[in-house]
């Protein structure tokens, strides 16, 4: 419990190699304020799925909407997971999205969403200051936080072709919030607050909301068919069914809502799909392992007293 709201991070899950290294940090938080933890099975590699079903327990319960009569695993794999909203409408709870590649919880991060989470009800979704993605990138750059020495995020595009695709930036981003953590100052990247105007797309990695909000709608993540005819959806295109855009494009033009980066909220995202391969090879992935197994063996002492 945090400020008299259950707690409750989720994960579209899953893909081993990173989702491991968030569970540390899950792990860390257990009950302080983190009250359980919902994994949402959106793969069907035989051995991320083992893995899944290895981490069941009472803190980390998983759901699998194939399991619902008529649904059928959609593919790419990221139009499946708009599908278990219908589980997030609790008006007492504080729902938290990490995606599996959320491979650092800054120490204040969870205090500093939930407070600004809490103390700003008006906007529908806060988003936490999200390391590597390209419109935080162009932020950071406009701050100050990152040079222009690997490129320049030339606009606040989600897809920008440096701050989406460029290996080499995210590399150097990588490159930046090492020297901060290593010298204890990642306060230096923090902001108060950036609101998204005119349903400004956002990539979705890690943001929060109040059940209470998604009650409104039952957690039904789905275009209506007049909407079709304002250019969201044409036909039977793919999107009809992206949560992304349902979320940061279409309900809050709908609404008249407004969508926030809280800029002391911060984690990092470890790769987009341009990016991975060359992350992996650089060996980024096991500094982020290494780093949160630190994280999680600092509170170990926390554990015991409890």
């Amino acid at each position: 419990m945090y400020r008299g709201y259950r707690v409750i991070p989720f994960i579209p899950a899953g893909r081993k190699p990173r989702m491991s290294v968030l569970i540390n940090y899950l792990l860390k938080y257990k009950g302080n304020p983190i009250d359980e933890v919902y994994i949402w099975r959106n793969t069907q590699a035989p051995d991320d799925l083992a893995y899944i079903d290895s981490l069941k327990s009472d803190y980390f319960k998983v759901f699998d909407i194939m399991q619902e009569p008529y649904e059928t695993f959609a593919e790419p794999k990221q139009l499946n997971t708009g599908k278990y909203y219908r589980y997030t409408t609790d008006p007492n709870t504080i729902y938290i999205r990490f995606d599996d590649d959320i491979v650092y919880v800054d120490d204040a991060y969870f205090k500093n969403m939930l407070d600004f989470r809490i103390d700003n009800p008006k906007y529908f979704l806060v988003f936490g200051n999200i390391w590597n993605n390209a419109i935080t990138s162009y932020l950071g750059q406009r701050f100050g936080y990152i040079g222009a020495d690997k490129g320049i995020v030339e606009k606040d595009f989600c897809m920008d072709t440096v701050g989406w695709r460029d290996p080499q930036f995210a590399e150097y981003i990588h490159e930046i919030l090492r020297g901060k953590i290593e010298a204890g100052k990642t306060s230096d990247l923090f902001f108060d607050r950036w609101e998204l105007h005119n349903a400004h797309r956002f990539s979705i990695s890690n943001f929060s909301f109040f059940g209470r909000d998604f009650a409104e709608f039952k957690g039904v993540v789905r275009f209506t068919d007049n909407l079709q005819d304002n250019g969201f959806v044409s036909g039977k295109d793919y999107h009809s069914l992206d949560e992304e855009i349902w979320l940061t494009e279409y309900y809050p033009k709908v609404k008249g809502k407004l969508n926030v980066i809280c800029g002391s909220a911060l984690c990092t995202h470890f790769s987009f799909l341009f990016q991975r391969d060359y992350l992996m090879q650089k060996g980024w992935l096991e500094y982020y392992r290494e780093l949160s197994e630190k994280k999680l063996s600092q509170s170990y002492y926390s554990f015991i007293e409890s």
